[in-house]
């Protein structure tokens, strides 16, 4: 992450999707995985484009603040924003681990 600009590389977000993935495995693993991201936001993480949809994998920010709760890792520093790329990834990889992609069906990207 560069630190003066705290935007984070797509490299960066590849990695972060890497690990969540080995942590909580999904359908198609890291690779589908960052499929789904790139094919959601291109990796333009700040996006919060008006559309009510927010991040790197493009989370419902109607929907976020009750997902953050409930899939947050029990003492895990997670920062609330859905723009966070770490805490975008994390939740949305563990919904992927107990749904599938199913959540990103609706659009192209799944």
């Amino acid at each position: 992450m560069n630190k003066a600009t705290n935007v984070w590389t797509p490299f960066e977000v590849r990695q972060t999707i890497r690990c969540a993935v080995e942590k909580w495995g999904v359908p198609g693993g890291a690779a589908k995985a960052i499929d789904v991201a790139l094919c959601e936001s291109g990796y333009d993480l700040q996006d919060a484009g008006g559309d009510g949809y927010a991040g790197t994998f493009q989370q419902s920010e109607q929907y976020w603040p009750s997902r953050w709760r409930a899939l947050k890792p029990q003492g895990w520093e997670l920062q609330r924003s859905p723009t966070n790329p770490r805490a975008n990834t994390v939740v949305s990889i563990r919904m992927a681990h107990g749904a599938g992609w199913s959540a990103w069906a609706q659009g192209a990207c799944a």
